[in-house]
Formats: C-alpha cells, sequence, structure tokens
C-alpha cells in the first residue's frame, strides 16, 4: 500500500515535470489573446517544441531577449505595408479583398525574403487550408499555407511527401 502512495507522490510532484528551455522558436498570439511562446526544449529535437503562454514559463530574460529581437524584424515589414495605396471602390472585389487581407496578415507575421527553407517538418488542415510547418536554415520555424509552399518549394514538398508515402508490396498481399 505505501509503494502505491510512493509511486503516486511522485508522479504529481511538480519538480519532476520542469523542462529546460533551450531556445524560443516563434511567438504568437493564441486563444484568449495571450502571447504564446515556441519552445525548443533542451535535450529533445525540435520536433518536441510546444507553444507554451508565459506563465508556464520560467526563462524571464530569455524570452524579453527574444521579444527584443522579435519586434525588431517585424518593424521594417509594417512600414513597408503601410505605404500601399488603398483601391477605390469601384474596384474592389469582395472575394479579392479578403484573398488580400488574408495575404497581408500573414505578410505582417512574416517574410519569406531572403529565408532558405530547411525542411517542412509537418503538414496540418487548418480552416479551410492545409498548412506546412516549415523549418528555416536561420532555425526559425513557421506555419505557412500550402499553397504558398508548393509554389515557392515544390522540391520540398515532393520530398517531404515521398518521406511519408508507405507502399505495400501487392505479392505481400497474397501470402
Amino acid at each position: 500500500m505505501s509503494s502505491k502512495s510512493t509511486k503516486r507522490a511522485k508522479i504529481e510532484d511538480p519538480k519532476d515535470n520542469v523542462f529546460m528551455v533551450e531556445k524560443v522558436l516563434d511567438k504568437r498570439t493564441g486563444k484568449a489573446g495571450r502571447d504564446e511562446f515556441l519552445i525548443q526544449w533542451q535535450g529533445f529535437p525540435e520536433s518536441d517544441s510546444s507553444w507554451e503562454p508565459r506563465e508556464n514559463l520560467q526563462c524571464v530574460e530569455m524570452l524579453d531577449e527574444f521579444e527584443r529581437e522579435f519586434s525588431k524584424r517585424e518593424k521594417p515589414i509594417r512600414k513597408r505595408h503601410s505605404q500601399k495605396p488603398e483601391p477605390s471602390e469601384d474596384q474592389a472585389d469582395p472575394e479579392e479583398d479578403k484573398d488580400e487581407k488574408k495575404e497581408t496578415n500573414q505578410n505582417d507575421k512574416f517574410s519569406l525574403e531572403g529565408k532558405q527553407l530547411k525542411c517542412i517538418v509537418g503538414l496540418t488542415k487548418g480552416p479551410g487550408e492545409l498548412h506546412f510547418l516549415c523549418k528555416f536554415s536561420d532555425d526559425t520555424a513557421r506555419l505557412l499555407p500550402a499553397k504558398e509552399v508548393n509554389s515557392r518549394y515544390p522540391s520540398q514538398v515532393i520530398r517531404y511527401y515521398e518521406s511519408k508515402l508507405t507502399i505495400q508490396d501487392p505479392k505481400a498481399d497474397e501470402l
């Protein structure tokens, strides 16, 4: 009886669930408008990275440094978009406006200019479309629409799909 209670105490001990942060990879605004950070955990592969809210993290200096660098990256992109002329009402098509707003919102967050795709880490289905999780040569990772990745990096997309493909031998099925 006492052995069960000691095992339970070990599992419930919060000190056992402490992981070290190796690197902060990205930032997003999550549900309820809270900032979340993509965390690379020390001793784990990048594929095990996870989105965590600030209050779950105890690496204040690392987060502050990342936010300083993150804000430097964002400023030039916003300036460039603010200089775009607004389309006139008679030229505006509601469907095109939705697509343009969607692209602008994605471009505000991240620019692919000068980025070299290192590999495609994963694939997910978002609201209405597929997204690839892409890792770049500067060790940043982003979730990008499949349409954009397909057009910019077709050979990488093929390589990704081939790595996930399993081919069954018809002769093996007969046995």
